[in-house]
């Protein structure tokens, strides 16, 4: 569901809450700076601009990838709706660098970058949703 398949829609990009060092008593400290998920959005319109409804691909982390070098931190985020789609997020120590890399299967189909998070996220969620991947609908009332 790409922004060409509907021309009268358009996407939004999310900043999503970052992790914080209290967020939790393990985890916390190590994952600080990461974000708690990233969700892509679409918003559909009608051809008189009125939201038809939103369309939302969300990640969530999977602790488990978490993996720490010297120069380095990195996690995967894994499609809450299943399938092989995955979005893997590398902070870099020294630079602050944030960058994210959206693979389906082994694929690589976008990557994106910001000296900081909000940055980071800014171009990571403008990148929006692929026409196979995994999604919520969520209907607007009329």
């Amino acid at each position: 569901m790409g922004r060409t398949d509907y021309p009268n829609g358009g996407f939004i990009t999310c900043v999503p809450h970052q992790i914080e060092a209290d967020w939790d008593g393990e985890w916390g400290p190590r994952l600080a700076g990461f974000p708690l998920n990233i969700v892509y959005t679409f918003v559909q319109k009608s051809k008189e601009n009125e939201i038809l409804g939103a369309i939302t691909a969300c990640y969530e982390p999977d602790l488990a990838t978490f993996r720490e070098t010297k120069k380095t931190r990195e996690m995967t985020y894994f499609n809450r709706g299943g399938g092989t789609y995955r979005v893997r997020v590398v902070s870099g120590k020294a630079s602050g660098l944030l960058e994210t890399f959206k693979y389906r299967g082994k694929k690589l189909l976008a990557y994106a970058s910001g000296p900081d998070f909000e940055n980071a996220m800014l171009h990571t969620t403008m990148i929006g949703i692929e026409k196979d991947e995994p999604v919520k609908i969520l209907e607007m009332p009329c």
